[in-house]
């Protein structure tokens, strides 16, 4: 088992804060909310870095996310797990399968973004949330990832008009694989097999962004190349 600390004093205003890098094998992870500070967590995610780019180990990026946004984009990419309100705060993986890290794993940094949601303006508080991730070195049968669907939120990857009373996007992600917030509310995911909607993966049809709730599929799905996704 490793206990993992994040520091960080948030500023009045939101922004990234913490940034620490470590290498681990994990298989099932507990979130560590500090209890004083569970009005200003919002979330956070795990990145895994970019496998091609090796960071000094005794220079380790260690700052507010707006001054480092070179170092930090190289890890931004990879989601390795994440948090956010409402959700449940031990993940336990399913038993045939693990996250692969460590030496031998295509990433040897992960990186670690809390997110605060600082709207009362406070200041001076210092907070110990983190990530303790529970280790084996007792491999299994198969490695677990992560499959992202929808549309990238960045600037350019959605634009909702001003003053809308209603605005709805339709994203598809083909074949080859290519984040609903705060004014989401419904949600859902469909498996297409042959340009035939065959089962929802996911249906939230009031989604909350502050019950982050963990959706686990009743049975297993086998996916074939042909599969597409529909969100």
């Amino acid at each position: 088992m490793i206990p993992f600390r994040s520091y960080g004093q948030p500023p009045p205003d939101e922004k990234f804060i913490e940034l620490d890098y470590f290498e681990l094998r994990v298989n099932n992870y507990k979130i560590l909310i500090d209890d004083e500070n569970s009005d200003l967590v919002h979330h956070l995610l795990l990145h895994g870095c970019n496998s091609s780019f090796i960071f000094n180990d005794n220079n380790l990026p260690d700052e507010v996310c707006d001054d480092i946004v070179d170092q930090s984009e190289l890890c931004a990419t990879n989601i390795a797990t994440g948090w956010a309100i409402g959700g449940d705060h031990i993940l336990e993986f399913p038993e045939k399968a693990g996250y692969p890290v460590g030496v031998s794993s295509p990433n040897r940094y992960f990186m670690i973004q809390t997110h605060y949601d600082n709207s009362k303006q406070t200041s001076n508080r210092r907070d110990n949330s983190g990530i303790r991730f529970y280790l084996d070195n007792k491999l299994r049968q198969h490695d677990l990832g992560y499959l992202r669907l929808g549309t990238v939120s960045t600037l350019f990857g959605l634009i909702i008009p001003p003053k809308v009373e209603n605005f709805i996007v339709d994203s598809y992600c083909p074949k080859i694989f290519d984040c609903i917030f705060i004014l989401g509310v419904s949600l859902w995911a469909k498996l297409i097999r042959n340009k035939t909607a065959v089962e929802y993966l996911f249906n939230a049809e009031s989604y909350n962004f502050n019950y982050q709730f963990e959706n686990r599929l009743t049975k297993r799905i086998q996916l074939y190349p042909v599969d597409e996704f529909a969100t």
